[in-house]
């Protein structure tokens, strides 16, 4: 496979997990709802996977973010090159959490609280109630879903974000998330 069929194939993966994602979260508030939720459950995980690791100086953090920013950033310009530089500081903030924390019963629990309030805040909130819907996940969860999560999240935002003009905002006297 070349670079370039390669470079393609994932670029199809991308748009097609973009297309679900933006199929079950329509609403406005949902969206900015995951932009904020997603990064903190991958935030989360980033703590998890840094202080479960063996070898520290492999700062497992900054490889995943690294592997994730060279894999994302070429497959839905600008939207993915402009979430880089925020990948990497996700890897920076939780390198800081494993410090900061002294030990990994700690870190473990710092991690499952703001992932569990994340969800909460995802499903319960967003999916249910806002959207009227489930997550999409429960129609398809891939690899890719997993992997592409926070730019999937912050692409579906921006999106949005570049959407909305005057007319939207003020329709109907609703408020501009609703």
């Amino acid at each position: 496979m070349t670079d370039d069929s390669m470079l393609a194939g994932l670029r199809i993966a991308y748009a097609r997990e973009l297309a679900l994602y933006r199929r079950y979260h329509t609403r406005k508030a949902n969206v900015a709802l995951h932009a904020v939720c997603v990064p903190i459950e991958w935030l989360a995980f980033l703590v998890f996977a840094a202080s479960a690791s063996p070898v520290a100086q492999l700062r497992p953090a900054w490889v995943i973010q690294a592997v994730i920013a060279l894999a994302t950033g070429p497959l839905h310009p600008p939207a993915t090159f402009a979430g880089v530089p925020a990948l990497f500081a996700l890897a920076w903030l939780a390198e800081a959490i494993v410090e900061a924390l002294p030990s990994f019963v700690a870190r473990a629990a710092a991690a499952f609280t703001a992932w569990t309030v994340s969800w909460l805040l995802q499903v319960p909130v967003g999916h249910y109630l806002i959207e009227g819907n489930r997550p999409s996940m429960t129609e398809a969860l891939t690899a890719a879903s997993v992997f592409f999560s926070v730019p999937l999240a912050w692409d579906a935002f921006a999106s949005m974000r570049r959407n909305v003009t005057l007319s939207d905002a003020s329709s109907n006297a609703r408020l501009w998330w609703w």
